[in-house]
């Protein structure tokens, strides 16, 4: 296999630069909480920092460790 295999910008970015790009957009994520219970939280992806992002949802803001975060997905909310 001599094929040269390029990827997009999407496929390299960080956590944090993929997110940071996505502010004010829908976001329904799971985070790894002690050794194996994932919680899944979903809102506005209203602020994403060094080590920490914030969602806001009807109940307020909801404030998470980034490399706690496993699955995420972006876009908008379903109906």
């Amino acid at each position: 296999m001599d094929e040269k295999m390029t990827l997009s910008p999407g496929m390299t970015a960080s956590w944090r630069s993929l997110l940071s790009q996505n502010l004010g957009k829908w976001v329904a994520a799971d985070f790894l909480v002690g050794t194996g219970r994932l919680v899944h939280r979903e809102g506005v992806l209203y602020a994403v920092g060094n080590d920490y992002l914030v969602l806001q949802n009807e109940g307020g803001y909801i404030s998470a460790d980034l490399y706690a975060l496993k699955f995420a997905v972006l876009g908008e909310k379903a109906t």
